[in-house]
This record gives C-alpha cells, structure tokens and sequence, in this order.
C-alpha cells in the first residue's frame, strides 16, 4: 500500500487506540486464569489479533464483540498429548510471551513466524529453556543475518515459515539471561514459570532495559493473584514461586496507549500549538513513552540535546521528525536494541529524514538529526509501523507531499491511524 500526504494543518479532538501492550498480557493471563475474564477497550491492532488466535490455539475460547473481549480459559489437562501450533505472525511480544507459557504447559509445541519476526533475537530465550529441559529441533537458521551490517535492507518472509519444534518437560529453577537484549524474554517467564510445581529465580546476566515493561508484567499478574518479588544484588533478577493459579478479576479495562499518542503529542509540537486534542490519556509510568510529554519540552532549548532511547525504541521515529525541524542538533543514544525491531529502526528512521531533504546520520549506537526541516518525498517504511506513522507527521509538517511506501504496516499496532488523521482533516490518498 502506498500513501501521499499533503502538507496541512490538522485539528480536532481525537480517542488514541488502546494499548498493544497491555491487552497482550491481559488476554494470556485470562486465558491461563481459573474463570473467564472480560476485557475492555481491546483493539483490532494486528499483533493483538495474532495473541487472540495463540491463545485459541492453546484452547481458550475467546468471543470479540467490538471493543469487548471475553476468555474463557485453556483446559491445560487436555494438552499433554497434543502437539501445540502457535502462528506468531510478525509479533515479537506473542513469540517471547509464549514461549515460556507454551513450555510450562505443554511438552510438543511448534511455533511459526513470518515478515522480519524469525529474524529477531530469541536466542537467549531458547538458551534459558533449553537448559531446564527443553529442546529445540527443526530450527530456521537464519540467526547470521542478525550480523548483517544493514538490517534496514532485510525483507524479511513474505510466507509464514516455521522457527522451531520445543518438545520436552521444563523444570524450574535457576533462570539466567540477558537482560539487555528484550525485557520480553523476562516477561514470558514471569507469566510461564508460575505454572510449574518448583520455585524458580530470573537471574540477568547484564542490566535489564526497559524495566517499565516488565513491571507492567508484574502489575498485571498481580491483578490475576499471581504475585513476584524483585531480588536484589549485583544484578537484578525475579524470584518466582511454582504452583501459582491464575485468579481472574472479571473485568478489565485496557489503558490507552502512549506509544502512538506520542505521534499526536509530536504533532502538535511541530506546529507549536495543540491542534489535537486527546480525549482519553491518563498518566501511566509504567507505559515508558508517556515520558515523551517530557522529552518534547527539550526542542524548546536550541542547545544540542541528548535522549537516551534505550528504554523507548518506539520513540525513536516521532521523536526524529520533531527533531528534524526543530533548530539545532538532537543526537539520540543508547539505541543498539533498534536494530533488531520490525526494521532495524536506526537505519530506517535516518533514511526516512534523509529521503524528506532532512539531515541525519547513524552513529555508534544511535543516531544524529540536525534541524534543517524537511522538503517531501518517497519513503521506504521498511515494513515498520512506527515509521509509518513517524512518515505521515513528516508529510503534514514538510513543504511537498510524502509518499509513504509499504504503509500497511501500520496494522500492527493502529489500523485506523490514516482514518484518524483524515477525520482531523489531513489530505490523504492511498494506492493499494
């Protein structure tokens, strides 16, 4: 899909989608609970859809009428002789959830995968499971590509093809794994570990980032009477107690999502004015990128500024179209994680500001983005919803129009996101 947007002021009141990142772990959680669960304010994003159908998978029954979503749970007694597929489809957070939850409750599961997902990191997730009794077999080898030096050129698999095969019992336990590499490897064994009869302990072996996402993990599973406790020493690490049951709440609602109000909040920096107003955000710290009404206030300085985007790689895009007509220069650090997003997210999001007449560079770990606006032109999504949208911004801010390549991307986390901005008044034309 290809889509042109015209400069031109936007305004109005707008609803932001719900978070991807809590209805994941709601709609696990349920399904691993002791009683349906229903839950509010759930969105069509496709990664979530992908959640739902896993679940399914597993055995739980899960009714969508709108926005409501009711689960009944998996009967995990009907599992141990069925050989379990999970269709992961692009998202990282369903692959890295369920793997540890798949492992705990089943001994024959095999996962799939496609776009740049079985090209992603899990490496450390399989290292944690397979040394507590799991083996992995009929593997797609494809983890040299992750050295390539420009990730932003890999395609990825338009087909579904098959990761893995995990078949064996997974004990509990001393767990140990990076903590550097995704904080999803250590949400999955939280919600997974559990569910076994042992006591286990997450140990990390290097700093855990984007700590606000597992302890969202933690919250949740709390509401589900699933309780942890943080250990402390030289590195932090989770001590989990086996034999837990999941406990429903009934009913949930699932919080607004500040990683893509971000690109609304960037927008109406970037015209000096809030021109858009969101209707339905509250504060949520465990959401990382509601620091983004923060981070905003630093264009107003025309000294260089420094963010440290170790802890919100979805920021990364927005963040770069503000700081690409802002005057100055903005040098985002700390950022090696991107490479291995839907794109390789610091070579996307330079060549998204290069491709609009804009100034930016790759460095060591992050990226360098001068303040000379932006003219117009073709961008290349690189299949990245955040690019996506980071484009569109671009488009009603920079002098000509900006053609956005492979945008139906932005399905992954906010399939309404043009419609939004066309009821807001943006010019815009899609070519399918």
């Amino acid at each position: 899909m290809k889509v042109t947007v015209k400069p031109g002021k936007i305004s109005g009141d707008i609803k932001v989608i719900s978070s991807k990142s809590y209805a994941h772990r709601f709609i696990i959680a349920a399904a691993l609970s002791d009683e349906p669960t229903k839950i509010s304010n759930v969105s069509d994003a496709e990664d979530v859809l992908t959640t739902i159908e896993a679940v399914k998978a597993l055995g739980a029954k899960v009714e969508k009428a709108g926005d409501d979503v009711v689960v009944t749970p998996i009967d995990k007694t009907k599992l141990s002789d069925t050989v379990i597929k999970i269709h992961c489809n692009e998202s990282g957070s369903t692959l890295r959830f369920l793997m540890p939850i798949v492992a705990a409750i089943t001994n024959d599961a095999v996962f799939y995968a496609k776009g740049r997902l079985p090209l992603r990191p899990i490496y450390g997730l399989k290292a944690a499971l397979s040394s507590h009794g799991k083996e992995f077999s009929m593997e797609l080898c494809k983890e040299d590509l992750l050295n390539e030096e420009n990730l932003g050129d890999t395609d990825g698999f338009d087909e579904e093809v098959m990761l893995f095969r995990m078949q064996g019992t997974l004990t509990g336990g001393k767990y140990e794994l990076p903590g550097d590499v995704s904080s999803q490897y250590v949400s999955g064994l939280l919600m997974g570990l559990p569910l076994l009869n042992e006591d286990s302990t997450i140990e990390l072996t290097t700093q855990l980032q984007s700590i606000n996402y597992v302890e969202m993990t933690r919250q949740v599973l709390f509401r589900f009477d699933v309780d942890t406790d943080v250990m402390c020493g030289s590195m932090m690490g989770y001590s989990v107690p086996g034999n837990l049951k999941y406990k429903t709440p009934r009913v949930l609602s699932v919080n607004c999502d500040w990683s893509n109000a971000a690109f609304f909040i960037c927008l109406n920096e970037l015209f000096n004015e809030s021109v858009v107003t969101i209707k339905n955000m509250d504060y949520d710290f465990l959401q990382g990128d509601s620091c983004v009404t923060r981070l905003i206030s630093m264009f107003h300085d025309k000294r260089k500024r420094v963010i440290d985007i170790k802890n919100i790689p979805d920021m990364l895009p927005p963040l770069s179209v503000v700081a690409a007509c802002k005057e100055g220069i903005t040098e985002f650090v700390d950022g090696k994680r991107l490479r291995f997003k839907e794109s390789d997210r610091l070579f996307s999001t330079v060549n998204m500001i290069n491709s609009l007449g804009g100034c930016a560079k790759e460095t060591e770990s992050g990226i360098m983005v001068e303040g000379t606006g932006l003219k117009g032109g073709i961008v290349n999504a690189f299949r990245d919803h955040r690019i996506v949208m980071a484009a569109a911004i671009a488009g009603l801010v920079a002098k000509g129009d900006v053609v956005i390549e492979e945008a139906e991307a932005v399905k992954k986390s906010y399939p309404s996101f043009f419609e939004e901005l066309k009821r807001l008044g943006a010019k815009i034309s899609v070519k399918e």
